[in-house]
């Protein structure tokens, strides 16, 4: 799954996965690092960790999938 996030970013230094229950819910932290310090963070809960982590994993993508259309368009989308 990661792999397919370090497709997306450009030159990503490493990645963090952390699984974690509480209480019965299933909590998977992703934290992603690229260049230049940026870091990218995403927190998914769910009933079991797949699922989880399947949330967490669409997350950090949306968020990279909008740092690269803000780069090519501009802030602005223009």
């Amino acid at each position: 799954m990661l792999d397919k996030l370090a497709k997306i970013a450009s030159r990503p230094q490493s990645a963090e996965v952390i699984f974690d229950e509480d209480h019965g819910a299933k909590t998977v932290e992703i934290v992603f690092v690229l260049p230049r310090g940026q870091t990218k963070f995403a927190r998914a809960e769910s009933d079991d960790f797949r699922t989880a982590l399947d949330r967490a994993v669409d997350k950090i993508r949306n968020q990279l999938q909008k740092e690269t259309h803000r780069r090519q368009h501009g802030v602005g989308g223009e």
